[in-house]
């Protein structure tokens, strides 16, 4: 059985058109993503953890292969090399027997993305599913 697609969402608000050059998304005046303590907010962790359940099919609380090459091709338009995927399964929290993404691996993959300066990817890949600039959900 082929993976299904993750639902489309139509935002209710415009969202700037989403380039590969992330140089042209201003975020100015968008929902702050990281604390005074540079921890992400929990508004963020909540979005991750609605993103993170679209593309956990088994609801195993893991993203196994399938899974995550679902996730990065809708987020980035191509699937993680196996470099990638050998970078994740040592870095971040992964399944010891599997090495299958963790839902805290996954937030700790935007965490460190967000935190070490590199806000506009994470908004990018926010807008890419369904996010408005508050870190609202658009609804259909």
């Amino acid at each position: 059985m082929p993976p299904s697609d993750p639902p489309k969402i139509e935002p209710s608000s415009p969202i700037p058109e989403i380039t590969d050059s992330i140089d042209e998304l201003d975020i100015t005046g968008y929902a702050t993503l990281v604390t005074d303590d540079f921890d992400i907010t929990e508004a963020l962790e909540a979005a991750l953890n609605e993103i993170f359940s679209r593309y956990d099919k088994d609801n195993d609380g893991f993203l196994n292969d399938s899974e995550l090459d679902n996730f990065a091709t809708f987020t980035n338009g191509q699937p993680f090399t196996p470099e990638e995927k050998a970078d994740i399964s040592e870095n971040l929290d992964c399944s010891e027997t599997t090495g299958h993404l963790s839902l805290s691996g996954f937030i700790q993959m935007y965490a460190l993305q967000t935190c070490a300066g590199d806000e506009q990817e994470t908004w990018k890949d926010l807008l890419k599913h369904g996010y408005n600039s508050n870190l609202l959900l658009s609804q259909k």
